[in-house]
């Protein structure tokens, strides 16, 4: 766990905390990644089930990849990261790839992905 936090660090920025930001809808969104390496959605305040989350730092955009179990089905939904300051990420979720993790944010003509959103940490 030590050494997820320094390398985390090391990418100019610490995923741990809340993050918020409005998505093309202006809807409230956050995310809070815990240093347990668990994290929670919250969709109009409503927290998701918890999922495990591990984030590749040899990548830019960092990779990250969120895992559920639930009724003994495994899920994995692949995200990227990207960190603009300290206190503010761009970041990207891909629900519906499943056979290799995306590379790049979302490209407008791309309808098959979420768009990216800017989050920002909650104090």
């Amino acid at each position: 766990m030590l050494f997820l936090g320094i390398s985390l660090f090391a990418q100019s920025g610490n995923l741990i905390g809340k993050w918020a930001g409005n998505d093309e809808k202006n809807q409230l969104g956050m995310l809070e990644f815990k240093s347990d390496s668990t994290a929670i959605m919250y969709n109009q305040g409503q927290p998701s089930p918890p999922f495990r989350f591990s984030l590749n730092t040899s990548k830019n955009p960092l990779w990250l990849d969120l895992t559920s179990s639930m009724g003994g089905m495994t899920m994995t939904i692949f995200g990227l990261v990207s960190f603009v300051s300290e206190d503010s990420i761009k970041f990207e979720l891909f629900p519906g790839q499943t056979t290799h993790h995306p590379t790049e944010f979302n490209s407008q003509d791309n309808k098959l992905t979420s768009t990216a959103i800017l989050l920002t940490r909650q104090k």
